[in-house]
């Protein structure tokens, strides 16, 4: 290892932290502690970098119902309708007869102050 490079050792000063994590990696089905502290610090960078709305980030939303649930179709569409700047499309998927599946895919642009509009109502033509 060079200087410049970081070292990657972990070291607790806390033997419950430990515990935790280990703990995390034998319920989430991780390698090791190596592979969740991973996606524990992917997650976390993605969710500074929503926040600071510096980058475009994606998304997909998946949701299997039964259609007869009354008015979840309708609550569906509202859900969409609020969230019109972020939710940019849907696909609805006959599963079986009575199950639906509905993947919804949204955006949010760097910098876009995309959620103070969201909870207006579409502008009508």
């Amino acid at each position: 290892m060079s200087p410049k490079e970081p070292s990657l050792d972990l070291v607790f000063h806390s033997r419950d932290l430990a515990e935790q994590l280990d703990e995390t990696v034998a319920k989430r089905g991780f390698k090791n502690r190596s592979q969740a502290v991973t996606e524990m610090v992917r997650n976390h960078l993605a969710e500074l970098k929503a926040e600071a709305g510096t980058e475009t980030m994606a998304g997909t939303i998946s949701l299997v119902y039964d259609y007869r649930k009354r008015n979840l179709q309708t609550t569906l569409s509202e859900i969409q309708h609020r969230y019109y700047l972020l939710i940019v499309t849907s696909m609805h998927v006959h599963l079986e007869h009575h199950n639906y599946s509905k993947y919804c895919s949204s955006k949010a642009l760097p910098n876009s102050s995309t959620s103070s509009r969201t909870n207006s109502p579409p502008a009508r033509a």
